[in-house]
């Protein structure tokens, strides 16, 4: 039976006999609303759309697992990591060819999300303050989270309450710093991060071929199974940096055209700094913090005893680009 198992799923033929979310049974057809959703919800996580936020809007539509439950963030994550969505047949947790049913979404768009999620430490909840989980605790180097406390909001150490700063002055400023710097001569230089995406593209099918002739070589006994996993491992691992490097590149495609920097890419021009701010609130916290993530580190520093105005000289920012 293992082996007959090896040799459909090698065949591309439909193996999975639970219902799966997005397709009729046996893969014979996708479900519109629910591959729409798949679809939707892969294009907002690259650009930087949590998943706790794709599961409260599918969620919203009224769509439901195969068991009827309502999705969680864990939930979406396992429907965005799956490729049988981009019609790739597995056999034991590993890719071994193309599937015979309809994609949903392509094989890049994938590897791309899959990228993504797997350079995530945990499954990220949406963010309500763009500082939440991004802003740093200059005492013991943990993140912030908000906490509200007579009627202001502040931003906390999560590991102890020994380092607060107020919630609006801090975002203020951090958002001034962002305006500023996309707004500067020199923009290009930070939204532009374009690798050579058609040669890493071309770098990663070699590598799935590789996989591919693996698979036949096993499967006509040249190779035992130790040979197998090492030399898988080898090219996995190849293809797992490559796949970082293209994820990468899409965020930041997707970042800078949500804030208008495709315009600034196309003509070199500046984008004037009302209008990036204008642009800038209306991304949402969760994305301002995804995209201050990429710019910059924020840490909160300890500031003196009974201070309560706010002072710049009490936050260090380390740029990254």
């Amino acid at each position: 039976m293992t082996g007959a198992s090896k040799q459909a799923a090698l065949d591309g033929e439909w193996r999975t006999r639970i219902p799966m979310f997005g397709y009729t049974a046996r893969g014979a057809a996708v479900v519109e609303s629910e591959a729409s959703a798949i679809r939707e919800g892969a294009r907002s996580l690259l650009s930087g759309v949590s998943t706790g936020e794709i599961s409260r809007r599918w969620n919203t539509a009224g769509l439901t697992t195969r068991e009827g439950n309502p999705f969680t963030s864990k939930k979406v994550v396992a429907v965005l990591r799956n490729p049988t969505y981009a019609a790739l047949s597995t056999y034991r947790g590993q890719i071994v060819g193309a599937g015979q049913w309809p994609a949903i979404i392509d094989e890049h768009t994938h590897r791309t999300v899959v990228g993504i999620l797997d350079g995530r430490r945990t499954v990220a909840r949406d963010r309500r303050w763009q500082g939440s989980g991004v802003y740093l605790c200059g005492k013991c180097g943990s993140t912030t989270h908000v906490t509200p406390s007579r009627a202001t909001n502040y931003y906390v150490c999560k590991q102890t309450a020994h380092l607060w700063r107020r919630q609006d002055t801090l975002d203020a400023y951090i958002d001034t710093l962002v305006t500023d710097r996309l707004t500067a001569e020199d923009a290009h230089l930070v939204l532009d991060k374009s690798d050579d995406v058609p040669s890493l593209e071309g770098k990663r099918d070699g590598l799935e071929r590789r996989l591919e002739a693996l698979a036949q070589i096993f499967g006509t006994r040249e190779v035992d199974g130790h040979q197998l996993k090492a030399r898988t491992a080898q090219v996995r691992y190849a293809a797992t940096r490559i796949d970082t490097a293209l994820a990468a590149q899409t965020q930041w495609d997707r970042l800078a055209k949500s804030i208008g920097a495709d315009d600034l890419r196309a003509r070199w021009e500046r984008i004037g700094a009302d209008d990036l701010r204008a642009r800038w609130e209306k991304i949402g916290a969760d994305r301002r913090g995804t995209v201050i993530a990429l710019l910059m580190t924020v840490t909160i520093l300890p500031s003196p005893r009974g201070r309560k105005a706010f002072d710049p000289a009490f936050v260090r920012i380390d740029w990254k680009h």
